[in-house]
């Protein structure tokens, strides 16, 4: 009777550590399953927040380069207005001309910034 049931608790065990096993393969592809989803969730988070910066370095870029352009009206009006002052013998203030020069770095500046982003962008 007692080779019985130490047969039984043995056969009892056996099934208990198979049974345990089965549980912790379970508990090891759910963590994995778990893990898996919440690299693609961030995975979409980063995504977007970078679809969200290239439209922002696009507008960027779109507007350094809308100020270059003014920058150039700019510089035609200067022209225009250093002739006119020429054509009557008077000369701009220097406070203007330095001004001009000045507005000269700056275009450069922000036609470079533009072109650069548009470059990063592509």
């Amino acid at each position: 009777m007692k080779n019985i049931l130490d047969k039984i608790n043995r056969s009892h065990e056996i099934e208990a550590t198979k049974l345990a096993k089965h549980e912790v393969e379970l508990a090891t592809i759910d963590t994995l399953k778990n893990e898996v989803i919440g690299y693609n969730k961030l995975l979409d988070s980063y995504n977007n927040g970078f679809k969200s910066m290239q439209t922002q370095l696009r507008d960027l870029s779109v507007k350094f380069g809308k100020l270059a352009d003014t920058y150039m009206s700019w510089f035609a009006a200067y022209n225009d207005t250093e002739e006119k002052a020429s054509q009557l013998g008077i000369k701009l203030p220097n406070d203007i001309i330095k001004l001009e020069k000045d507005a000269i770095s700056k275009s450069n500046e922000a036609r470079d910034m533009g072109n650069k982003l548009y470059k990063f962008l592509q």
